[in-house]
């Protein structure tokens, strides 16, 4: 409804939301597709996503947005080989967006780079 306020000046404007949460929580979604240089191997990865600090890999259910919320982890689910390319890996992941920003992620980067 805010958004309509704000435009409503706007002739002819059509606005749509995405998803009914899209204006409701302060989290992010998405589906991410990621070219690796090789075949990608499921486990491999599933073992890289739970090794690294930030990340908690969903392998039971579908991580929501709500359960994002407050949570300093980025959450990530449905790990998938891509269908037109074997070294494609598909997967959906949730964060934060207020708590898992621009500077808590580049602590942690940092931080994993130290340490490397």
């Amino acid at each position: 409804k805010s958004v309509i306020r704000d435009f409503g000046e706007v002739e002819k404007l059509q606005v749509s939301k995405k998803g009914p949460r899209d204006f409701v929580t302060k989290t992010d979604k998405h589906v991410e597709k990621v070219l690796i240089e090789e075949d990608v191997n499921i486990e491999e990865a599933i073992s890289v996503l739970n090794n690294f600090e930030g990340v908690q890999y969903w392998s039971d259910t579908l991580a929501t947005p709500l359960d994002a919320e407050d949570n300093l982890n980025v959450l990530v689910s449905r790990l998938r080989i891509g269908l037109s390319n074997t070294r494609i890996l598909n997967f959906w992941c949730v964060s934060d967006n207020l708590l898992k920003g621009a500077a808590l992620n580049a602590v942690q980067i940092a931080s994993y780079l130290v340490k490397k």
